[in-house]
């Protein structure tokens, strides 16, 4: 599926029009008109049920409430280093200082105010934990959004969370994760998306209503896509890199407004973290990539006719997760019905893996890659690319498998 999108440019006494097709992925494309370019980026939500909203609906970014954390500073238009109402839960409390931006990834670390536990009267009852939260300045996170952050939980007994809250009673946790539970008992949880819905205030009462889902990695093992579209006031449905896995039904209508939050805690019916995990800089981030979040407006896209898509181009997307250890997708859009060859070959361009050699419809097709070869075993660690051959032509990209 292709989208037109029609810039009318003026530059000086020069009228410049270009129409560019964009495909529904993640796609940058530039034109260029005497001395100046135009970029326009489109990164939808995620696949699934999502990525197709409503008929006569498109999605667009909400800015106040996206942030790709470009850089090495955290944005402070749009957020604090600290929660308004709350100092954080005991034994932790939040501590400014450990919110930092790195090289584009938000780090939210949690650290120890101790050397050592004798220090420590009361270890589930005094704060020795120093924690670490943002959130939004901008309390305009609603029904009909959809939210997504790629995140990458801490090595701690510690939750990395993803929640809104700050209304008069309403509180959803997209997901409070445990890196790494320090009871035993409790070692399945770092498989868990666990969500949540909580209800405060006046209308305080009834139990708590979320879900889990298992998922295939830890959170503390490389990067998750967490997201929940608030469908309305009574529906919301989580996803995990891209498929919709949970919907929950909270007890009472949630209607109002509320603040986007990404914080650090100790959940001490899990187990405390160690002193020696807080102290390992290798540990003790939570890390989130980015948070994007979408609203459904009029769509006011152009109808294409089938003389405008003739020159379509052939795309190939980027693999996800890549790098991966287990198995990655690979999409790929076809203007028209062709005999597609889709193959997986190693650094020095032997062939290692056929994925497709046969018809394939037109719009988007897709193949899994588990990083074997032809017989079946398992390939070494290492760069591959992917190419694409369809009519002669060829697109290609290059693939990280790590195991």
């Amino acid at each position: 599926e292709y989208f037109l999108f029609k810039f009318e440019i003026t530059t000086g006494d020069t009228n410049t029009t270009a129409i560019i097709y964009f495909a529904n992925d993640r796609t940058t494309g530039t034109v260029y008109g005497d001395d100046f370019s135009i970029s326009r980026e489109l990164v939808p939500p995620a696949d699934g049920a999502i990525a197709n909203p409503p008929a006569g609906k498109m999605w667009t970014p909400v800015p106040e409430l996206t942030d790709e954390f470009d850089g090495n500073q955290l944005d402070t238009d749009k957020w604090h280093d600290y929660h308004p109402g709350w100092a954080g839960r005991i034994p932790s409390n939040f501590l400014g200082e450990n919110v930092s931006v790195v090289d584009g990834i938000l780090h939210l670390r949690s650290t120890s105010r101790v050397s050592n536990m004798s220090e420590v009267v009361d270890p589930i009852n005094v704060v020795w934990v120093n924690s670490a939260v943002v959130s939004t300045k901008q309390k305009i996170a609603k029904p009909g959004y959809f939210y997504e952050a790629r995140m990458k939980a801490s090595d701690l007994s510690m939750t990395s969370s993803f929640w809104f809250r700050m209304g008069a009673y309403s509180e959803i946790d997209v997901i409070e994760h445990m890196g790494r539970p320090s009871d035993p008992a409790k070692a399945f949880m770092e498989y868990e998306f666990s969500c949540n819905t909580h209800v405060y205030g006046q209308q305080a009462g009834p139990a708590p209503i979320g879900a889990t889902y298992k998922m295939e990695t830890r959170g503390r093992d490389e990067y998750h896509n967490y997201g929940v579209w608030w469908k309305d006031p009574e529906t919301l449905w989580f996803y995990h890199n891209g498929e919709k896995v949970m919907t929950v039904t909270p007890s009472v209508p949630f209607e109002e407004d509320l603040h986007m939050i990404f914080d650090t805690e100790v959940f001490t019916w899990n187990g405390l973290p160690t002193i020696a995990s807080l102290d390992d800089p290798d540990k003790n981030a939570m890390k989130v990539d980015w948070v994007r979040t979408w609203k459904l407006v009029e769509d006011t896209t152009p109808v294409m006719e089938e003389k405008d898509v003739e020159a379509s181009p052939l795309i190939l997307r980027q693999n996800y997760p890549n790098p991966f250890s287990r198995k990655t997708t690979i999409k790929y859009v076809l203007p028209t019905a062709s005999n597609v060859k889709l193959a997986i070959y190693s650094n020095r361009g032997q062939l290692v893996k056929v994925l497709s050699n046969s018809a394939q419809p037109a719009g988007v097709n897709s193949a899994i890659w588990q990083g074997e070869n032809e017989n079946g075993t398992t390939v070494a660690s290492g760069i591959y690319y992917c190419r694409l051959t369809v009519n002669g032509k060829n697109a290609m990209i290059k693939i990280l498998y790590l195991r």
